[in-house]
């Protein structure tokens, strides 16, 4: 069997990079899937620097496409070189350059179809539609009517559900999602599979080696938010929380917000004027007690980062996508607290906290005095989650 996997794609020997979190997740994915001895396995991937093919741990890795509108037509031209049995095509709003390669994608899906090609798709999210208002708007920097934006959504999504053979969601709540609001899938075609986790628990450095390695006190308690800032995932009530739990707590703390700044919307006036704002906001009511760093986190700052924290935050408004930062407090064997909207993801209820001022504050002083406990938690979810048993339930699908 010939099987193609289509994504954006680290470069030669690396998995994390400042291309997507789909680049180190579809290079995790094809190293460790339990292929048979007969298949023969490709990797269709985004242009480094140059037009390329290598080999890499019995994978051939052509990379052909560059970012914009038309990206796929440098793709067809590698499947029909290669005639595969299985295309599998990992999907992102914006992945493949902007709103427009969103739309495009289907002209690849539909060009698989007349090939007679089986084709998976991975949706690394699925947009609530019905949950869409000026609230979504605002989190989203849009002055769009809100019909415009839901019509918008269905017409990228419905034709890439329509034009796949089989589709994987890394959540119940985005299969959910897919049957009751857009084009109407089999429920059969539709596969469950979580995020993967690296198992590298002999690499993960000691937290007290973490710390004295980035200078942080070994009995300062750390929490960690990590990934770009969107009005989704709620800056301005996590100030507001982490500084009502500094009111109310005689405690020596930091929070590290990591890799702040959106590197697509680094030209967007109102993102910018937004981001400064909440900047402003966190080091004005926080003072010494944040860290705050803009640019691109490396596989080097993760591994001190995350063991170096006690507790990484979620505080989200919406469930809009897999998240990669909580697959690494996973990873990373860290605890994480997160924001009721991931009720239908995460079954644990002393993982989440309430949308509400108070709730923040008293979970942190929960999590304190009940580590033990939260590190059993993470520890469970490690080991359902390792990428050897996502690679056994993805094949499955190919076959």
């Amino acid at each position: 069997m010939k099987i193609v996997h289509i994504s954006l794609y680290p470069p030669k020997w690396q998995i994390h990079c400042n291309k997507s979190w789909v680049a180190p997740y579809t290079k995790n994915l094809a190293m460790n899937i339990p292929y048979s001895w007969k298949d023969k396995v490709y990797i269709i991937g985004d242009i480094d620097q140059r037009t390329e093919t290598y080999q890499e741990q019995n994978i051939e890795v052509r990379k052909v496409f560059s970012k914009w509108v038309f990206f796929y037509k440098n793709i067809l031209k590698e499947i029909d070189s290669i005639k595969p049995d299985v295309v599998h095509i990992q999907q992102e709003l914006a992945l493949y350059w902007n709103i427009l390669s969103a739309i495009t994608l289907r002209f690849l899906l539909m060009a698989l179809k007349k090939r007679n090609i089986k084709t998976v798709i991975t949706f690394h999210g699925i947009v609530d539609v019905v949950s869409i208002d000026e609230e979504f708007m605002k989190e989203n920097f849009s002055a769009l009517p809100i019909f415009m934006v839901k019509f918008a959504f269905k017409f990228i999504f419905n034709p890439l559900i329509q034009y796949s053979d089989e589709i994987i969601v890394h959540e119940d709540l985005f299969k959910k999602r897919i049957l009751e609001q857009y084009y109407k899938k089999n429920s059969d075609d539709i596969h469950v599979i979580h995020h993967g986790i690296e198992d590298f628990s002999s690499e993960i450095i000691s937290q007290e080696d973490a710390r004295n390695t980035l200078w942080i006190s070994q009995q300062k308690k750390v929490f960690l938010f990590m990934w770009f800032i969107t009005g989704y995932k709620w800056i301005d009530l996590l100030i507001d929380w982490v500084a009502k739990y500094k009111q109310e707590n005689d405690d020596d703390f930091i929070l590290y917000i990591l890799w702040a700044h959106h590197p697509k919307l680094k030209d967007d006036e109102n993102y910018k004027n937004e981001y400064s704002r909440l900047k402003n906001k966190a080091l004005t009511q926080l003072w010494d007690n944040v860290d705050w760093q803009e640019w691109f986190v490396d596989a080097a700052k993760m591994a001190l980062y995350y063991p170096a924290s006690d507790v990484v935050l979620f505080p989200y408004t919406r469930s809009i996508s897999s998240s990669g930062p909580m697959a690494l407090s996973i990873w990373y064997n860290v605890p994480f607290l997160a924001s009721d909207v991931f009720t239908e993801s995460i079954d644990d209820e002393n993982l989440l906290f309430e949308k509400s001022p108070d709730w923040l504050s008293k979970k942190l002083r929960f999590f304190f005095e009940h580590q033990d406990e939260y590190a059993q938690i993470i520890s469970k979810m490690r080991n359902e989650r390792l990428w050897t048993e996502i690679g056994k339930e993805t094949y499955k699908i190919y076959i």
